[in-house]
């Protein structure tokens, strides 16, 4: 945090012999709604407005009760308009002065009109070049006009969340157009050096046979700014290639669901691409030894998702991908062949 502009000893100081501290907020995570213009296969309508007549569609004819149990949501309980009333953001202009830093997420952060309007008051009271803002954005919509906004804050850190590349990405993050995406990535490969860029992969299912290409593209494209960005111990992020996590939830989706065969497949995969990435991205020993978010990570995925059999998983699973697939007009199979025999 202190090197992300949050002053630890400063904190310290400010904090009274009984715990108390001053109402002075250096750091906010801020998730204005859920307004959104992708519905992600894995995702549900606590996330994404688009989601909304999806699930009314969908979700009175799943008959798993795990399914069902996940994929809940009650419009009636769902609180969506918080970050619409003025008494909120009185409260959070007060508090411009004291902010180091603001974490943005969706929903799409970049389509939400509360967003930019908090990021232009910030610049009109003069405080821009003390912050640093920080985003997941699914990078569909990267415009000239909010790289010149940014343009004005002290660092931006966009995490770009992109699974794939071609029709496995467009059918998992519903309904992008990835050659848009691939635009705006070379756009912020222009942008001003401060503001940097990082794709941010959710390992699952449906892409773990396509990870080891994902890579290659990223490689070959030999982009300068995206994923260059360092951690607090001056390490790549992503070991220089991308950021990822593991998708939980929906659980029919984690890659512990798959078949024994398919995990011997996905080994091998990355068994292939280990002696590709020797060959043609680093032989650096911090990629392969030292950093822990690099080649050691994927280690921990491949050893995560051999560690627990959940094929008991996979009814649900072609449940959901075939109705999805009926609601949508996709095609699981033609987007999937290598994964076809799971439906």
């Amino acid at each position: 945090w202190h090197y992300e502009g949050v002053d630890i000893p400063e904190l310290i100081k400010q904090t009274e012999e009984d715990g108390s501290v001053p109402y002075k907020l250096q750091y906010l995570d801020l998730r204005l709604g859920h307004t959104c213009n992708l519905k992600c296969v894995m995702c549900s309508p606590h996330d994404s407005s688009q989601w909304v007549g999806d699930h009314k569609k969908v979700f009175p004819i799943l008959k798993s009760e795990v399914i069902r149990g996940q994929m809940a949501w009650d419009q009636k309980n769902f609180d969506n308009y918080w970050h619409e009333r003025p008494e909120f953001w009185e409260e959070i202009f007060d508090q411009i002065p004291n902010i180091k830093q603001l974490y943005f997420a969706g929903g799409e952060p970049l389509i939400i009109k509360e967003h930019k309007m908090f990021l232009e008051e910030i610049v009109r009271r003069g405080y821009a070049d003390k912050i640093l803002l920080r985003y997941n954005s699914n990078g569909t919509i990267i415009t000239d006009e909010m790289i010149e906004l940014w343009s004005k804050f002290r660092k931006v850190k966009v995490s770009i969340s992109l699974d794939g590349i071609g029709d496995r990405v467009e059918y998992i993050r519903y309904p992008l157009n990835f050659k848009n995406v691939e635009a705006n990535l070379w756009k912020l490969e222009k942008a001003p050096a401060h503001i940097e860029t990082s794709i941010e992969l959710a390992v699952q299912i449906l892409n773990i046979k396509h990870i080891p290409e994902f890579l290659k593209w990223k490689v070959n494209n030999d982009f300068k700014k995206l994923n260059q960005g360092k951690n607090v111990l001056g390490q790549a992020l992503g070991g220089g290639l991308v950021n990822f996590h593991l998708l939980w939830i929906p659980t029919w989706m984690n890659i512990r669901a798959l078949p024994k065969e398919d995990k011997l497949e996905v080994r091998r995969l990355f068994a292939d691409l280990q002696d590709w990435l020797w060959k043609h991205y680093t032989q650096d020993k911090e990629f392969w030894e030292t950093n822990p978010y690099g080649w050691k990570r994927w280690e921990g995925i491949l050893d995560w998702m051999d560690s627990e059999d959940q094929t008991y998983l996979l009814p649900d699973f072609k449940e959901f991908i075939i109705n999805m697939d009926t609601l949508r007009g996709t095609n699981f199979k033609q987007t999937f062949p290598e994964l076809g025999h799971l439906i």
